[in-house]
């Protein structure tokens, strides 16, 4: 059995919401609410979701770009958020991302091989001449022959740039790259291709993934386990199969229900969710999907529901959940 490599827990972040011309708060955006997960090594552990139900905020956690006002992260052994210093730049070497736009994420005015090379000068890694030579094995790695190192960024395409951004994710040999939206800016055929890639990648070099993504498609052929996230909580968890064959949450269902089918000779009845997402300035009593469910009643807005494991390793947060996977 794999071992655990990153260990969240209890994860709590809210933003204050300010106005007027002394910045006064009046209120607080709740990004995250008690999220709990861990990522095995060589596992890809995928978090999907709409826009605003907190995909990113958790990402930005698990990378140190913004600390949580409660929780806990480890990894390898280790309290991740306490590091500093010299520890805390050692581990950095071992978290890396990919983002999601590959034409904001590179220095226009930087080629190619400066910008792969930039994580090994900043680590103090290897001679000028030991550089180049890693720099040209990385873009050989991603796809990129060595006429890519003397490009510039406006030169390649979309998908192209995509492949210098993971070329550079992996410069340092990590243990956990955090992929945020990594392929939702580039066309569906490059799509297949990039994840094709990062598979590959993860044989090769036993990377793990923490694989933010709005396509559940995507999710689905990149995942080993997948965490359904609303409203800045998980409301279903498990094995990849398990969730898109028996999804035990009301919401895991109504996303399929009304994601695009790809294969034009299928015909699918497309069954939108109703309603929009609430704000997270103003979140719902009870289950904070009560509101757009078609199967609420009276407990749902009253009592939130717990994450709660129906079959094994598959947990929902539904007071029907098997009614749901029905």
């Amino acid at each position: 059995m794999a071992e655990i490599l990153l260990k969240a827990e209890n994860l709590t972040k809210s933003f204050p919401v300010r106005k007027g011309i002394f910045q006064l708060k009046v209120g607080e955006v709740h990004a995250l609410l008690g999220v709990s997960f861990d990522i095995k090594e060589k596992e890809t552990f995928g978090i999907v979701g709409e826009s605003g139900s907190g995909k990113s905020s958790l990402g930005r956690i698990i990378l140190r770009l913004d600390k949580p006002d409660r929780g806990s992260v480890v990894f390898e052994g280790r309290d991740f958020l306490a590091l500093k210093g010299g520890d805390l730049r050692k581990a950095r070497k071992n978290i890396q991302v990919v983002f999601q736009d590959p034409s904001t994420s590179l220095d226009p005015r930087m080629k190619i091989g400066r910008s792969v090379e930039e994580p090994l000068l900043i680590h103090k890694i290897g001679t000028k001449k030991e550089r180049k030579e890693k720099v040209l094995d990385l873009l050989n790695k991603v796809g990129l022959n060595a006429e890519f190192f003397e490009k510039y960024p406006h030169q390649l395409s979309g998908g192209q740039k995509q492949r210098v951004g993971i070329a550079r994710a992996i410069a340092l040999n990590p243990k956990l790259i955090v992929c945020d939206e990594a392929v939702s800016a580039l066309d569906l055929s490059v799509q297949a291709q990039i994840l094709n890639l990062l598979e590959d990648l993860q044989k090769e070099m036993g990377i793990s993934y923490l694989f933010i993504a709005h396509s559940l498609d995507v999710v689905e052929h990149i995942s080993h386990r997948v965490a359904v996230m609303y409203l800045g909580r998980f409301v279903e968890t498990g094995e990849t199969k398990e969730i898109f064959h028996r999804p035990m949450h009301p919401y895991t269902k109504a996303l399929m229900e009304s994601a695009p089918v790809a294969d034009p000779t299928v015909v699918k009845e497309k069954k939108p969710i109703e309603g929009e997402i609430p704000s997270n300035v103003n979140l719902p009593t009870g289950c904070p999907f009560h509101p757009r469910c078609p199967m609420k009643q009276a407990v749902c807005e009253k009592e939130a529901p717990k994450l709660a494991e129906h079959e094994p390793g598959h947990f929902a947060a539904c007071h029907f959940a098997e009614k749901a996977d029905g």
